[in-house]
């Protein structure tokens, strides 16, 4: 059994979120949209690369890339979190 969880099962990262449906819903908005830019700024970043003069992002967009995965990890923690709270779990 997992003994980092607190009872409720949830996480002590999720235990500080809001538990407004309607805050968390903006939150979802707002980091929808800056996942939207990360994936943008990989697009870019891809398409300016030029390895005939030895143009590369690698870094940059490996960090964009990083970004966009904690957003969505962020995105699903807060959907998760207004099922517990429709649910009643929370």
């Amino acid at each position: 059994m997992n003994q980092n969880r607190n009872p409720g099962g949830a996480s002590a990262l999720s235990s500080d979120l809001p538990q407004d449906i309607s805050a968390l819903k903006a939150q979802i908005e707002t980091l929808t949209a800056e996942k939207k830019a990360a994936e943008a700024k990989v697009i870019h970043l891809r398409a300016s690369e030029d390895p005939a003069k030895g143009v590369f992002h690698n870094q940059e967009i490996f960090q964009a890339q990083q970004d966009k995965l904690r957003l969505d990890t962020e995105i699903v923690i807060r959907r998760n979190k207004i099922r517990r709270i429709e649910l009643g779990m929370e």
